[in-house]
């Protein structure tokens, strides 16, 4: 896999997991009190990030 190929790769899952803490992770820890998946999402968000960068 090219270079380019891995970073766009890298910059979809990452927009993705952004995507999933705004509409599932958040509502979920405000709205249900469900704190798990905040942590969850937001580690694997936080990894993504890292690689992208």
């Amino acid at each position: 896999m090219s270079g380019i190929k891995l970073m766009r790769l890298i910059a979809l899952l990452e927009g993705i997991s952004f995507l999933l803490i705004l509409f599932v992770s958040m509502p979920l820890k405000y709205i249900t009190d469900i704190h798990e998946s905040n942590k969850i999402i937001g580690m694997g968000h936080g990894v993504l990030f890292i690689l992208y960068m």
